[in-house]
């Protein structure tokens, strides 16, 4: 803990912030990872003693990792627009420094000279929470994101349609929800965090079904995105509805082109990456009224409660529209 807390006091120097600054995020595995083989949570005291950053004030940010993983830590500040990134490694931390401005950073050479460095792969994670941490986005997409390990347009779906499913399609006594996302994906996890439908409990199903198939669904070019249930065991009955994601008009709005998201190579690209980052900092800006107004409802059905069991059991798609 002792070089800990040397490396996050050079980080912020090397970022230029002050003890309890509003202009800086901590993020970090500490609850997750290993320090010298034990359990590194204690870091989380240490990086508050040191930077002033708590999660009341949503600049202590807990990184989802494997319990496999080496404790590590990221230092931003958008006032510098400065990241400092450090990672236990050979029995010392090692520390990296970063210019995170998003016009020089969300560029296919810095992107890839940056993730060189002993940020590696983790740059995709640190970059897109820190990035769109900057404009300020509710704490509950920030929780997501933190769960996720890094965010991406995925788990903006997901939290547009968590939020859409309180206002529009709300619980009532004795209700809960049941998702059914299919292809499985990132939707999921927003969804998981948001409602605490975890797969252990039931509540939260990430399915399979091929790009055929699930195109055969499409409403409007719309394909869905989940089922979302809201099931009542004592009264016998399941409200079903499919939602999806106006993503043509999602992207058109915030400049950009969903095409973006797939470019030649895939993950190999830089650009894969850099398109996730942006496209997730924009959609943070959007007011949630607005967000809410890209889903869409596919197809609905009813029936009693058992009806949860059947969606989730095969193509969850089948039963609301009908086929």
């Amino acid at each position: 803990m002792d070089q800990a807390k040397a490396a996050l006091e050079q980080a912020m120097a090397e970022v230029g912030e002050k003890k309890g600054s509003q202009t800086v995020l901590v993020l970090t595995n500490a609850a997750y990872a290993r320090l010298d083989g034990d359990s590194a949570v204690g870091f989380l005291d240490v990086a508050t003693a040191v930077t002033g950053a708590t999660f009341g004030a949503r600049s202590l940010l807990g990184v989802h990792s494997s319990m496999l993983s080496p404790l590590w830590f990221s230092l931003y500040s958008p006032a510098s627009n400065t990241l400092v990134y450090a990672v236990q490694k050979d029995g010392a931390f090692a520390i990296q420094k970063i210019d995170a401005n998003p016009e020089h950073l969300l560029t296919p050479d810095n992107w890839k000279a940056a993730g060189s460095g002993i940020i590696g792969g983790s740059l995709f994670s640190v970059a897109s929470i820190s990035l769109a941490w900057a404009v300020a986005p509710d704490y509950m997409s920030l929780q997501a994101a933190s769960f996720h390990d890094h965010f991406c347009p995925g788990v903006n779906y997901g939290l547009i349609i968590g939020d859409y499913i309180e206002k529009r399609f709300p619980l009532g006594p004795g209700d809960s929800y049941v998702f059914a996302v299919a292809p499985s994906r990132c939707a999921a996890d927003a969804l998981q965090v948001m409602y605490n439908t975890t797969t252990g409990k039931g509540g939260d199903y990430g399915m399979g079904i091929s790009e055929a198939d699930l195109a055969k669904y499409a409403v409007n070019g719309v394909k869905p995105t989940a089922v979302v249930m809201r099931v009542n065991r004592k009264n016998d009955v399941c409200d079903a509805v499919a939602l999806g994601i106006d993503s043509a008009r999602l992207y058109a709005d915030i400049k950009m082109d969903e095409a973006e998201l797939s470019p030649a190579g895939g993950g190999q690209n830089p650009l894969f990456y850099i398109a996730r980052t942006r496209a997730s900092r924009e959609m943070c800006r959007l007011p949630k009224e607005q967000r809410i107004g890209y889903v869409v409802e596919l197809a609905k059905t009813s029936g009693k409660a058992d009806l949860a069991d059947k969606i989730t059991a095969n193509d969850p798609y089948a039963k609301v529209f009908g086929k």
